[in-house]
This record gives C-alpha cells, structure tokens and sequence, in this order.
C-alpha cells in the first residue's frame, strides 16, 4: 500500500491509457455499463423461491 501511495503522490498512479483500444479495436466501457449489462447476475433466482 505504500508503494501505491507513494505513486499516487508522484502522479504516476491515475494515468489513463489508450490500451484497451489499442488491443482490441474497441474503447473502453465504464464501470457503470459492466454493472447495468450485468445486474441480473446478482440479483437472486426466482428458483429459490
């Protein structure tokens, strides 16, 4: 953890890259969009019930 702190104070920590589209030709979706695609996998099976 204070590796990590040390590169947050250098600034070395939030940087944003262009990897991802780099890689695979698509941008990057935001953690929000995972979550609303993915929502039912959370919620509970009506077969428990």
């Amino acid at each position: 953890m204070q590796n990590l702190n040390e590169m947050f104070r250098a600034g070395r920590a939030g940087v944003i890259a262009d990897d991802v589209e780099n890689l695979t030709g698509v941008a990057p979706r935001t953690f929000r969009d995972w979550c609303e695609r993915h929502a039912d996998a959370f919620r509970p099976s009506e077969e428990g019930s």
